[in-house]
């Protein structure tokens, strides 16, 4: 199994989400969610439930199983990189020894690089397809966006 930790918005759950997906495909494994932290912080909200996406969400035993404590997380700490049952990453760099990770290891960090799943686009664009169709009122928006040169801004 491999456990994928979402945090922050939309965009981070997505790109955590997707890295997670390659490598239990790559690993012939279930991929499971830990979406604990939008039950502690209501900062932000979990929205991965608004896609096709398989919602597993895992349990606090299953976390605990992988995620080592104590002495544990010591020794966890001296293996390879790859190896370990918990892997931190929270850099915009693309590191390839996480494409290396196997089976039963908990993800924790952004992987805000498409380089994670590119292999796997095509699982990943059917996974992020909406679950419920637009609403009909903005058809005439979605329309003029279509036909017209148009851009999006977003600003922090």
């Amino acid at each position: 199994m491999i456990i994928t930790k979402l945090n922050g918005g939309l965009g981070n759950q997505m790109f955590q989400y997707a890295t997670g997906k390659r490598l239990a495909i790559k690993n012939n494994t279930e991929l499971k969610i830990d979406n604990t932290e939008y039950q502690v912080n209501n900062y932000r909200a979990y929205g991965l439930n608004n896609f096709n996406i398989i919602e597993n969400i895992a349990t606090q035993s299953e976390i605990a199983k992988i995620k080592k404590k104590g002495w544990f997380k010591i020794i966890d700490n001296f293996k390879s990189y790859c190896k370990r049952s918990t892997i931190n990453h929270y850099g915009y760099d693309f590191d390839p020894n996480i494409l290396k990770i196997k089976n039963n290891t908990y993800l924790d960090g952004n992987w805000q690089n498409e380089k994670y799943f590119l292999d796997t686009r095509k699982e990943i664009v059917k996974d992020f397809t909406l679950k419920n169709p637009i609403d009909n009122k903005y058809a005439d928006l979605i329309g003029q966006i279509k036909n017209t040169n148009s851009v999006s801004v977003h600003i922090r």
